[in-house]
C-alpha cells in the first residue's frame, strides 16, 4: 500500500531517470555547439591523425626564401625587382602554378621595379599573389581586404587568401577555403593555386568582398589541414639558387611552385599537430600540406553539425538506456565501451572517411551523467534505508531518534538500534529452535511410547477381555496419533533440519512404500496395483523423507477410495522444463478434488471438500515440503466424483538442489 502524496520507489526512479536524460542531452548539446571541450577533442584528433594513412605528392615545390637566399640577395625586403627574376625564372622553367606568399599591397621606393613584377607576373599568368585581410577594418568596418598593388596584380592568374585559423592551444590545425560576404568572395592562395594549375581562372580584384555596414566576413569552407609529417618533408629549394640558375628545368616543370619564407628572422612559423617538442612549421610548408590536401582529395572535413549531434546524442542515449535497464555492473561496462567507442569512432571516421567529429562532448557527458547516477540511486537507497529503520523503530516501541546532531549521528543511532533487535530476534530464535526441539524429542518418544504400549496391550489382550468394537476404535485412535507424531516429526526434519543424501533408486523405495502399504489395503479391501516399467530411477536424496512422503501418498489413496476398488501405481522418467524427472503418479478412485480446492490441500491441515478421512492434515503438508527440499514438486489432478491422481516429480541423475 504506497502513502498517499508519496511517489512509489518506481516512479520515483522513473522521473529520476527522465530527469538525468533531459540534462544529459541539453548538456551534450551545449559543449558541442559551444565547442568548450576543443581542446580534448584536439588531443584525440592530433593522435588519431597519426595514425591516418599518409597522402603525399611530388607535384608541390617549396622555393625558399631562407637564410642563404637573404645573405645572397639582400636584407629583407627584398626589391621587387628581385621577385620578378624568381617569377621569370620559374615560369620559364615550365611551373604549373605559383603561389607568390608575399605581400605586395604598398608601391615600394622603384616604381620601375613595380612595373618589373607586373611584367613577370603577367607574361607568366599562373601566378596567385595574396590579399591582406584585416578584421576588424578601419574606420569602424568589420573587415577590410586589400589586394596586391594594381601595377603588380594587373596580369595575375588569380587572388587568394592566406588566413589561418589558430584552435586555442595556438596549434594551426584549420583553414577555411574561402572568405566571403554576400556574393562576393575570395579563395584561400592555395586554393587559387590549384585552380590555375587545373587551367582555371582564379578570383580578381573586382570579386573581393567589400565592407557594409551590417554585413560581417565570412570563413566559409572550414577543413583540417592533412598534415603528414613533420619538417622538411616537401622538396625544396633555395631561392638563392633559382635566382642563379642552378634549379635544373626537370625540377620545376609540371609543379605547383610555392614561394615564401624560411629564414629565421622572418618569425613565420607555427605550430602544428604532428610537431615535435619545440618544432614549428614555417608558413609556406604548412600553405604546402593544404595545397597537397586539395590535389589529392585528402582534406579533413568537420562533419555537418547534425551529424555530429546525431553521433553525440547516439553514444549519451545508450548509456541512458542502460542506466534504466541494465544491472550496475554491466552499466560500468557499457559506459566504458560507450566511451572508448565514441573514441574510435571519431578516429575511424577520420581516417577512413576524412570526417572529423568531436568525441569530447559525448565523453564528458557521459563522464558526468554515470557517476550522476549513481548518486542518485545511492541517495534514494540511503532514504528508503532511513525510512525503513525509522518505521522499524516506531513499529517496535522504541523511544524516536534524537533530533538533535548531525544527520550522520541520527543515523548511527538507527542503525544501532536496528541492530540491536536484530540480536535480540536472533537470540529469541534459538530459544525457539531448542524449544521445537524438545517438543519435537516429546512427540518421538514420550508421545508414540504409550501409542505403541496400547496397541502391544491391544494384540495381547485375551479373547474377550476389550469389546471388538471398543479396541478397533481405540486401535485406530493410537495409529492416528502415532502417524501425527510422526508426521510433524518428519515435517519439522523437512523444514529446517539437514538432509541426508545419499544416491536412491525411486523404483525400489515405490516398491517397499507399497509392501508396507499392503495391510492398510488389505483391511480396506482395496487393491493396490503397480503399471509401467520398473526400470532404475536415481536421484540424490534423504532415504527417510522420502519413504515417508511415498507412504502418505499411498495411504491417502488407500484410504479414500471405496471397497474393491483399485490404487493405481505409475513411475516413469521424462522431461520437465528440460529437466530429467521422475514422475510418480498415484490415482484413487475415490471423491476426487475441486480445482478450488487442490491448493488447500498441502498447506498445514489443510482438506479438501469430500475427503474428511481420519488425520489433521499434516501428511500432503510433509509431501509438499519434502519434494521442495529435493528440487521437486507435487501436484493434484482429478475432478468431484472422478477420483483424484497426485503426482510427485523429482530430479533424476544427481540433479536434486
Amino acid at each position: 500500500m504506497r502513502l498517499a502524496g508519496r511517489p512509489a520507489p518506481g516512479d520515483r526512479r522513473l522521473w529520476e531517470w527522465l530527469a538525468v536524460s533531459a540534462l544529459a542531452t541539453l548538456l551534450a548539446v551545449v559543449l558541442l555547439a559551444t565547442g568548450w571541450t576543443v581542446r580534448l577533442d584536439n588531443l584525440v584528433y592530433d593522435a588519431a591523425l597519426r595514425l591516418a594513412p599518409r597522402t603525399s605528392t611530388s607535384d608541390v615545390l617549396i622555393v625558399a626564401i631562407d637564410d642563404r637566399a637573404l645573405a645572397e640577395a639582400g636584407a629583407w625586403p627584398w626589391s621587387r625587382a628581385t621577385h620578378a627574376r624568381v617569377v621569370e625564372r620559374l615560369s620559364a622553367a615550365g611551373a604549373r602554378a605559383i603561389a607568390y606568399d608575399v605581400l605586395f599591397i604598398e608601391p615600394s621606393v622603384d616604381p620601375a621595379a613595380d612595373e618589373a613584377l607586373g611584367r613577370a607576373v603577367a607574361a607568366a599568368r599562373r601566378v596567385c599573389l595574396p590579399v591582406l585581410t584585416e578584421v576588424p577594418g578601419p574606420n569602424g568596418d568589420s573587415f577590410r581586404i586589400t589586394p596586391p598593388l594594381a601595377a603588380v596584380a594587373r596580369g595575375a592568374g588569380g587572388l587568394g587568401h592566406v588566413s589561418l585559423a589558430f584552435d586555442p592551444d595556438g596549434v594551426s590545425r584549420r583553414a577555411n577555403l574561402a572568405e566571403a560576404a554576400g556574393r562576393r568572395s575570395v579563395p584561400h592562395l592555395m586554393a587559387c593555386a590549384a585552380a590555375v594549375g587545373a587551367g582555371r581562372a582564379g578570383a580578381g580584384v573586382e570579386s573581393l568582398p567589400r565592407a557594409r555596414p551590417g554585413e560581417a566576413l565570412e570563413r566559409r569552407g572550414p577543413v583540417l589541414i592533412p598534415f603528414a609529417g613533420s619538417a622538411g618533408r616537401f622538396r625544396t629549394v633555395s631561392a638563392a639558387s633559382v635566382l642563379r640558375g642552378e634549379v635544373p628545368e626537370s625540377f620545376v616543370r609540371g609543379r605547383y611552385v610555392l614561394v615564401g619564407a624560411t629564414a629565421s628572422g622572418l618569425h613565420d612559423r607555427h605550430a602544428t599537430p604532428l610537431s615535435r617538442r619545440d618544432e614549428t612549421l614555417s608558413g609556406v610548408e604548412l600553405q604546402a600540406n593544404l595545397l597537397e590536401g586539395l590535389l589529392t582529395d585528402g582534406l579533413i572535413r568537420p562533419a555537418p553539425f547534425p551529424i555530429s549531434l546525431a553521433t553525440t546524442l547516439a553514444l549519451v542515449w545508450i548509456q541512458l538506456a542502460a542506466l534504466r535497464l541494465a544491472s550496475p555492473r554491466r552499466n560500468l561496462a557499457i559506459a566504458l565501451g560507450a566511451m572508448s567507442g565514441g573514441v574510435a569512432l571519431s578516429g575511424a571516421l577520420l581516417i577512413l572517411a576524412r570526417t572529423w567529429t568531436p568525441p569530447a562532448p559525448a565523453l564528458i557527458t557521459l563522464l558526468v551523467m554515470f557517476p550522476a547516477w549513481g548518486w542518485l540511486r545511492l541517495q534514494a537507497a540511503n532514504a528508503y534505508m532511513l525510512q525503513e529503520l525509522a518505521r522499524f523503530a516506531q513499529e517496535d516501541g522504541a523511544p524516536a531518534a534524537p533530533e538533535r546532531g548531525d544527520v550522520i549521528s541520527r543515523r548511527i543511532h538507527l542503525m544501532r538500534r536496528a541492530v540491536q533487535h536484530a540480536r535480540d530476534l536472533r537470540a529469541q530464535a534459538a530459544a525457539a529452535a531448542a524449544q521445537r526441539e524438545q517438543m519435537v524429542q516429546l512427540l518421538s518418544h514420550d508421545l508414540r511410547s504409550p501409542q505403541s504400549s496400547i496397541l502391544a496391550l491391544l494384540d495381547g489382550a485375551e479373547p474377550g477381555a476389550v469389546r471388538p468394537d471398543l479396541s478397533d476404535r481405540i486401535a485406530g485412535a493410537a495409529r492416528r496419533t502415532l502417524s501425527l507424531a510422526d508426521n510433524f516429526v518428519h515435517l519439522a526434519k523437512a523444514e529446517d533440519g539437514a538432509l541426508s543424501r545419499e544416491p536412491l533408486d525411486m523404483s525400489d523405495l515405490l516398491d517397499v512404500a507399497m509392501d508396507e502399504a499392503w495391510p492398510l489395503a488389505r483391511r480396506a479391501a482395496v487393491r493396490l496395483s503397480r503399471t509401467g516399467a520398473r526400470a532404475p530411477a536415481w536421484t540424490m536424496g534423504d532415504r527417510s523423507l522420502l519413504m515417508r512422503a511415498l507412504a502418505n501418498l499411498i495411504d491417502n489413496a488407500i484410504k479414500f477410495s471405496p471397497p474393491d476398488a483399485a490404487v493405481e501405481v505409475e513411475l516413469r522418467q521424462t522431461e520437465i522444463e528440460g529437466r530429467p524427472m521422475a514422475r510418480l503418479a498415484i490415482r484413487d478412485h475415490g471423491p476426487g478434488v475441486a480445482e478450488g480446492d487442490r491448493a488447500a490441500l498441502f498447506a498445514p491441515y489443510g482438506r479438501g471438500a469430500g475427503r474428511t478421512a481420519g488425520g489433521v492434515g499434516l501428511g500432503l503438508t510433509l509431501v509438499a515440503e519434502v519434494a521442495r527440499r529435493h528440487g521437486g514438486g507435487v501436484t493434484c489432478e482429478g475432478t468431484p466424483g472422478g477420483g483424484a491422481t497426485f503426482v510427485l516429480a523429482l530430479p533424476v541423475d544427481g540433479q536434486a538442489d
